[in-house]
């Protein structure tokens, strides 16, 4: 499966409107996040969502962000440069190993 730039610059633009944000906040409620808990973020995108576990996680937190495409992840390594508990993976989901 290719990812083009394309498809990332509509992703990102989707991310960044009213729709995205709202989906965002939606996801953040429902998801039970704690000071030092470990996420998993599957399609990662351009990392708006990582911004904001990386906040909820705290210090002794970490959140791994996961995307196949290499476009998404540099907007991602932008986006989340000021958090030292982010990591971000280049794979798809069913490639990585996890225990």
């Amino acid at each position: 499966m290719e990812f083009s730039s394309d498809i990332g610059r509509l992703q990102r633009r989707a991310a960044s409107s009213m729709a995205g944000m709202s989906r965002r906040q939606a996801i953040l409620e429902a998801l039970p996040v704690s000071k030092g808990d470990h996420v998993l973020d599957i399609g990662c995108g351009g990392g708006h969502l990582l911004d904001h576990l990386a906040k909820d996680v705290g210090d002794d937190g970490h959140v791994f962000g996961l995307d196949p495409s290499a476009d998404q992840l540099a907007e991602a390594k932008t986006r989340c440069a000021e958090h030292d508990n982010v990591t971000l993976l280049h794979s798809f989901a069913d490639a990585i190993d996890l225990p």
